[in-house]
């Protein structure tokens, strides 16, 4: 599956619409008429299997959208999944883009530990500071 910059700048400004309309729900009914398929396609199968783009898309809603409607979403919903099914595999890229990115750095203070192991977590708060920031 490869996309081209379009379709991931499509994707990213659709998942921040996404999610401003989520807020904005009533009812959960609501909320189910907003599920769409790039949010399916982000969830299930970008995070899921393509870790790396994933990250980079969450760095990019990021750079877009550091809003207290978008950071706590991102930290606990696709960035916490990501470091809980890929945690081994991704955490020094994970270190890495904390190190380069002050907002990167931030949103990683407000995850849960979830499914990742203590060591994972570990890295994950010192990544982050050495702060837990639960929005």
């Amino acid at each position: 599956m490869k996309y081209n910059t379009q379709e991931l700048d499509k994707l990213v400004d659709e998942w921040i619409a996404f999610r401003y309309h989520m807020n904005n729900a009533k009812t959960k009914t609501e909320e189910d008429k907003l599920q769409c398929y790039d949010m399916e396609l982000m969830d299930n199968c970008i995070i899921s299997k393509l870790p790396k783009l994933a990250l980079s898309i969450i760095v990019q809603i990021l750079e877009k959208d550091s809003s207290d409607r978008i950071v706590p979403v991102l930290a606990a919903g696709e960035l916490e999944d990501i470091l809980s099914l890929h945690g081994e595999n991704i955490i020094e890229l994970i270190e890495q883009t904390a190190h380069k990115n002050l907002k990167f750095k931030k949103l990683l203070g407000g995850i849960w530990q979830a499914n990742m192991s203590d060591e994972i977590y570990k890295r994950v708060i010192n990544a982050a500071g050495g702060e837990e920031k639960k929005w």
